[in-house]
């Protein structure tokens, strides 16, 4: 296995790739996360001591968290509901607000929700059910499948997850542009990580400790392993290449030019 990254001498300076943890983590995004901020900068201290990092998630985390609940689309789950309660109720137009279904559904609970439209069909059970459940922070694969069930009944389960880990893999493969993959970090047990290039922090030097022997009041960051080259490298090169991709709007270009023709015709 190819190796990313490394151990890091106690006594080295923080340097471009360093690898931190947070000493409380508190949510997805404070866990860890990788400098970014270039050699250049910290060696002739241009960036005053303050330094700036992109957060890192375990594969797993960005499966279950991330890439699973992006494909789940609860506005198809809700035209199935939307379509069966016009249909009851006859309406006319374009029948009940989409937007009110949800909250209808929380307030009334499953069987009081199933009462009100006058159909217990599995499906519609299933869909509410759906619906009055779903929690996209504790995500799976058995409620990505049950969410396929309903806007697809005939769908067959087993070819749908292998279609669904054949995907994820591909998509690891060909990563979107603010992505950027690690398969290792030092002393971690867990393989596989995904920096988040456009989640750009800061931290001061005295936020982070690089060693046992580092006692700073205000820390809340270790560092615990180093990026070596050329990965490190390529990360600050993938952001430089994301930014550089970000275009202006036409109308920005056109009142540029108004202005400039204003200006001579004063």
């Amino acid at each position: 296995m190819i190796i990313e990254c490394d151990a890091v001498k106690k006594d080295a300076p923080l340097r471009q790739g360093d690898i931190f943890v947070f000493l409380n983590k508190n949510d997805l995004w404070e866990n860890l996360g990788v400098i970014i901020t270039t050699d250049c900068d910290i060696t002739y201290c241009k960036n005053s001591n303050v330094y700036s990092y992109c957060p890192i998630i375990n594969i797993r985390d960005y499966f279950f968290r991330i890439y699973l609940p992006n494909l789940i689309n609860l506005d198809q789950i809700l035209i199935i509901i939307k379509n069966i309660i016009d249909k009851q109720k006859n309406e006319n137009n374009n029948g009940v607000d989409i937007n009110i279904i949800s909250s209808w559904i929380k307030e009334r609970g499953i069987e009081n929700a199933l009462n009100d439209i006058n159909n217990k069909s599995d499906n519609i059970k299933k869909a509410i059910s759906f619906l009055f459940n779903y929690n996209e922070e504790k995500c799976s694969i058995p409620i990505y499948l049950e969410y396929k069930s309903i806007i697809n009944p005939r769908f067959d389960t087993n070819k749908e997850k292998d279609k669904l880990v054949n995907d994820f893999k591909n998509h690891i493969v060909k990563l979107p542009k603010d992505l950027f993959y690690i398969n290792y970090i030092h002393n971690f047990d867990d393989f596989g990580y995904i920096v988040y290039l456009r989640r750009i922090g800061m931290f001061n030097r005295e936020n982070i400790i690089i060693s046992n022997d580092d006692d700073r009041e205000y820390a809340y960051l270790k560092r615990i392993a180093r990026m070596v080259p050329p990965f490190n490298y390529r990360i600050t090169q993938k952001i430089a290449q994301m930014f550089s991709d970000i275009g202006l709007p036409e109308d920005y270009e056109e009142d540029r030019k108004s202005i400039i023709e204003i200006l001579f015709k004063e």
